[in-house]
């Protein structure tokens, strides 16, 4: 028998407060782990080892891919005419694919060789699904023009980083991107890549500068100028050939691409011929848009950047051999005693041979490891050597640098 704060006697086996929070207990997770440390210890030894054991399966990429979210269905239809081809074509296979679920965009593009049509999955739909939904109603569609081939239906596939390629050196930019473009053909006329993309494509742009003294000279005007390279330069449909069963539209191409043949319009003509040409009144230059505008250097020289993608890293078609063995068909693990000691491939940007995320030196004394049978210390030490062997300042401090810090 205990005394209250006014001194009356009440049993100890029970107070006031007491009634009050004996129904609150916390009976949460968290409560039931402060209760019982040991199952909480087990639970966080259980985490760590599986991340352990998982960690080496873990993709890791300091550039990751975006997933495939596209299908393209493409036709060819030479009708010599872009509205035929979207008419016959592309509009028949968007009405066709309005009712398919899992649609964000569609967008078409038709020229006088056919029609290509391009559906946008939505972020969370199957792209799997909306092929095979996308093929179903195309293949349905009957009334597609007779001379039009049959569609081709592809879905896009993961693009793999493959290597950054940077044309340079002390010339413009015009002379770069025309080489860079001609690489990006090359490139693409082979098996394995499947998309080349520029970092430093500008928009080309056809400059005429009028000397007003010259054309008031002759009686002209910027109009009359106008017209004439808007006649003189363009594709246009000249007439039909028509029977019962089909139409062949003929055309002649007039379109002028370089400086020389835009200052070679005729403005002036009698019966002997041109006597004033663009060129005559103008000047006519070769440059880019002014709207677009890249700076693009590379060792203190002008650059142009190229992009090669690769559909996948992993398995192809054709064996690949090393020192007489077969590789592409070898285990990640057998992969990985392989790489970096028997083979390997070295890129001077360091973000896109090394991880980001961990120091340089941990990396390289990873790799050492591996492959040989050095102990931690003598690995590291090895390191140091090889940054100093290429010629990187102070090795022993930039071995512990993040892969940003190096040029």
């Amino acid at each position: 028998m205990t005394n209250n704060r006014n001194g009356a006697p009440f049993d100890g086996g029970e107070s006031p407060k007491g009634n009050r929070n004996s129904g609150n207990n916390s009976r949460g997770i968290i409560a039931w782990f402060a209760q019982n440390s040991v199952a909480a210890n087990l639970l966080m030894v259980s985490l760590i080892v599986l991340g352990l054991v998982s960690m080496n399966d873990i993709r890791k990429e300091a550039f990751p891919s975006m997933e495939p979210r596209f299908v393209t269905i493409s036709m060819t239809y030479d009708s010599g005419d872009p509205k035929q081809a979207e008419e016959g074509i592309a509009i028949k296979i968007e009405t066709a694919l309005e009712a398919i679920p899992g649609i964000k965009r569609i967008t078409s593009t038709s020229n006088a060789s056919g029609a290509s049509v391009q559906v946008e999955k939505e972020t969370e739909y199957d792209l799997d699904t909306l092929f095979n939904d996308i093929k179903t109603e195309v293949d349905s569609i009957s009334n597609f023009p007779s001379d039009a081939e049959n569609p081709v239906i592809s879905k896009a596939r993961r693009q793999e980083h493959a290597i950054w390629v940077q044309l340079y050196g002390d010339v413009d930019h015009a002379s770069l991107q025309y080489l860079g473009e001609q690489l990006e053909r090359d490139l693409l006329a082979t098996d394995d890549i499947r998309e080349v993309s520029a970092g430093s494509f500008v928009d080309p742009m056809m400059s005429i500068e009028i000397d007003e003294g010259k054309l008031q000279a002759y009686g002209l005007t910027l109009s009359d100028v106008a017209d004439a390279v808007n006649q003189e330069s363009n594709t246009a449909l000249t007439t039909s050939l028509r029977n019962k069963e089909k139409v062949i539209r003929l055309k002649a191409s007039e379109q002028s691409y370089w400086a020389k043949d835009f200052a070679n319009i005729p403005l002036i003509t009698d019966t002997n011929g041109v006597i004033l040409t663009v060129g005559d009144v103008a000047t006519v230059r070769d440059m880019f848009a002014d709207d677009s505008y890249h700076l693009s250097r590379y060792n203190g020289t002008n650059g142009y950047g190229i992009h090669p993608a690769v559909q996948q890293i992993g398995p192809h078609n054709r064996h690949h051999q090393q020192r007489g063995e077969r590789i592409d068909n070898l285990s990640p693990e057998a992969m990985r005693r392989v790489r970096g000691r028997r083979i390997g491939m070295i890129f001077q940007d360091p973000l896109t041979s090394l991880d980001p995320l961990f120091r340089v030196g941990d990396q390289i004394v990873e790799t050492l490891r591996t492959h040989t049978d050095l102990s931690a210390k003598a690995a590291r030490t090895r390191a140091i050597d090889l940054l100093a062997e290429v010629g990187i300042p102070a090795p022993e401090r930039r071995i512990d640098g993040y892969p940003h810090e190096f040029s």
